[in-house]
């Protein structure tokens, strides 16, 4: 696991009382799932991630952003 930085993003209530701390887990494997009962998802591209580009909550979109070199800010 390597941590990449950290998230302060006050542009949302949620956001003004919290920070992120963004971590990069690498596995062995394809076959990984969540570990929440509130929650789903499945591992997917880069590509395939920029077709849920305008779902994703701010942090979400900045990690994305990041992930995917794009320059530009949500």
């Amino acid at each position: 696991m390597q941590v990449l930085g950290v998230i302060n993003d006050d542009t949302n209530p949620v956001g003004e009382v919290h920070l992120g701390v963004v971590i990069v887990a690498e596995g062995d494997t394809a076959q990984i799932s969540v570990k929440d009962e509130h929650k789903s998802g499945e591992l997917v591209t880069i590509d395939e991630a920029l077709n849920h580009r305008e779902e994703m909550e701010s942090w979400t979109r900045i990690v994305f952003e990041y992930l995917a070199g794009d320059g530009s800010k949500s």
